[in-house]
């Protein structure tokens, strides 16, 4: 079961990466323990009993098949 999570901004803790992503909660625990994508700095993998999932959210890079989606 799927407990419903608001998704929130995440920053990567380390200052000087700036990396950013989006955490939800849930019930089941993710493949990998959480680790920034850019400098690999842990992340907290559980909070108040429910696991967190980040998702980066940075940068959007467009390939040229997605371009007929643009117009």
């Amino acid at each position: 079961m799927v407990t419903k999570s608001v998704p929130y901004n995440f920053r990567c803790p380390n200052l000087v990466c700036k990396a950013e992503y989006v955490a939800v909660r849930r019930d089941s625990a993710p493949p990998q323990k959480p680790r920034c994508v850019e400098c690999g700095m842990a992340f907290l993998a559980k909070d108040e009993g429910q696991f967190i999932r980040y998702e980066a959210a940075w940068p959007v890079t467009l390939v040229p098949s997605d371009y007929p989606l643009l117009g």
